[in-house]
């Protein structure tokens, strides 16, 4: 944990995605298209095909329409460098930022690891399921800490 302390802490909401839900649509039907070009047996381009598929419908009800109850709904980052997700089944989880997240104005990943689970978590916000102005202050917040290698 880092010694700066902030006036107040970050909270967003995350809600549901049009723009998720396109980029996903379009990932794993260019994941299909390519599988087809591929020189492979036709039963191993079905089992493929079955795993994308069921991988994109999963990804879209967790990240683009937030109906899953592991899906995050919210996150917050206190004034004491914390980080805590909010579960659409209302469970409040303690989580480590991890700093191979990707920041960008158009989209944002952060990636999270908690306690105790073997693999991490991401989180992805793009301009339509946070607010702007939330948005735009993780941003900016996430630029400073890392500049001043403070991101916990």
């Amino acid at each position: 944990m880092s010694s700066r302390k902030y006036a107040a802490p970050l909270r967003l909401e995350i809600t549901t995605s049009k723009k998720i839900i396109a980029l996903l649509i379009f990932l794993h039907g260019a994941s299909l298209g390519i599988l087809f070009l591929l020189p492979l047996n036709s039963w191993l381009i079905a089992v493929v095909s079955v795993l994308i598929v069921v991988s994109g419908i999963y990804t879209i009800a967790d990240h683009g329409l937030k109906i899953l109850s592991s899906s995050f709904v919210e996150l917050l980052w206190d004034n004491n460098d914390e980080w805590f997700i909010t579960l659409k089944d209302e469970t409040k989880i303690a989580v480590t930022f991890l700093p191979n997240s990707f920041i960008h104005p158009w989209i944002t990943i952060l990636n999270f690891k908690q306690s105790g689970k073997l693999f991490s978590r991401s989180i992805i916000l793009v301009s339509d399921n946070v607010s702007r102005e939330d948005f735009r202050r993780l941003r900016v917040r996430l630029k400073v800490t890392s500049l001043q290698g403070e991101v916990a």
